[in-house]
């Protein structure tokens, strides 16, 4: 297999595991807030080991998959950019044409039908609840103004300050996922001055730029995250230099140094997990070779036939509809779910169980763990079975505008 086809097919692999690791990234579960550094390991309870479980898979294992989907953007968007030789300006208008009708047109319709449903469901509460048609209005107020619904309108920072003593700060239209399909359109806006960077000065751009990410300095601009722009230069520069990703990743030293410091960095972060700026680094680290150890796993994977190519690209193409749906779904099933969690356990749990207290609190481990990896593959699920409905109802043209121009 030479390394075009091996680069294709891991990225073409990778799609659908990311985007499940996504909807697991936003169904962390109750209670919010959880605190796994003070934990006993010799003696673990449920509620700890609950708490571990999604801690791992929510919060560290699935925040790999963002800097992942950056290194692809990255890549791809270059990897051809020697084919019209050095016109580069008829190389970058193709590009931004392309990704017109794959990011932008896809961005504003998934927001705009966001920013419908929701608005319906304020309706509904005016209308069941009588309340004044005036908190239609006093809900887009609190944004700001209608654009910002698009743009910036929800904003949070980082619970832990940098070297600098500043906190990270980051921002997102109304559908917040959509933050990532924002900061992709601003970085490929801005590749022409990224390509002229990377063609003279890669190592140290990227090594800039992963500095920065590390120890949390962003640039606190809505759109311009450090994020996007290091993970899409890592795989713009692979690209530019006519490299292959896979061929630059699972180099000996990369790969062995990726597999060590992910296992180290995420068994650190367990441990101090939410605790000081030493965690936030860690953090970052892990993150950093995880997803390069992401990409390695696959390619071993391919490289060896230890699995069918099928088994991974049969829904690849429902990636971005995952992505861009999820939410919907998880706004749904959540509380239905909870409902049914709270009668058939909370309410009955102790005819069921006598009261007997090691029964019930078994019962409720058992419960929790398996509530939250049924929320997020229910979720994946529904998606899956809704995008093959849209593929077979909807024409063409608007079916392939809901999934990023697929």
């Amino acid at each position: 297999m030479n390394n075009q086809t091996l680069d294709s097919k891991v990225c073409r692999n990778l799609q659908l595991p990311l985007a499940i690791m996504v909807v697991f990234l936003h169904s962390f579960g109750l209670p919010s807030d959880v605190d796994i550094a003070g934990i006993d390991y010799t003696s673990l309870t449920g509620l700890d080991f609950y708490n571990l479980i999604r801690v791992i898979c929510s919060r560290l294992l699935s925040n790999c998959a963002v800097p992942a989907f950056f290194i692809i953007s990255g890549y791809y968007f270059f990897y051809d950019i020697n084919s019209l030789g050095n016109n580069h300006k008829s190389y970058f208008i193709g590009k931004w044409r392309k990704r017109f009708y794959s990011l932008l047109i896809p961005y504003l319709v998934w927001n705009t039908i966001y920013i419908l449903y929701t608005f319906f469901i304020r309706i509904a509460g005016v209308i069941i609840k009588g309340k004044s048609l005036s908190s239609i209005y006093d809900w887009i107020s609190e944004y700001g103004n209608f654009f910002s619904l698009y743009w910036n309108c929800t904003s949070w920072s980082a619970t832990i300050p940098n070297i600098f003593g500043s906190y990270e700060g980051f921002t997102s239209p109304l559908l917040f996922p959509m933050w990532f399909i924002r900061d992709l359109i601003v970085v490929v806006l801005i590749a022409p001055l990224l390509y002229f960077i990377l063609k003279k000065y890669p190592l140290a751009t990227v090594f800039s730029l992963v500095i920065c990410y590390t120890l949390s300095i962003n640039f606190n601009v809505p759109g311009l995250s450090i994020i996007s722009i290091t993970f899409f230069a890592v795989g713009a520069s692979i690209a530019i230099h006519r490299k292959s990703l896979i061929q630059i990743l699972s180099m000996p030293a990369i790969k062995i140094s990726a597999y060590c410091m992910s296992v180290i960095s995420l068994i650190v972060s367990i441990v101090i997990f939410e605790q000081g700026l030493l965690y936030q680094i860690v953090y970052k680290i892990f993150c950093l070779f995880g997803t390069i150890s992401l990409f390695n796993i696959l390619a071993s994977l391919l490289a060896h036939n230890k699995y069918r190519d099928y088994k991974l690209t049969k829904f690849s193409g429902a990636s971005f509809f995952i992505f861009a749906m999820h939410i919907f779904v998880l706004g749904i099933i959540v509380p239905v779910l909870n409902f049914a969690y709270f009668f058939l356990f909370k309410g009955n749990i102790l005819t069921v169980v006598g009261g007997g207290k090691k029964l019930l609190a078994f019962v409720s481990t058992l419960s929790n763990v398996t509530g939250y990896f049924v929320i997020p593959t229910l979720t994946v699920i529904l998606c899956i079975g809704t995008y093959i409905l849209l593929k077979r109802l909807l024409p063409d043209s608007i079916f392939r505008i809901l999934n990023g121009g697929r």
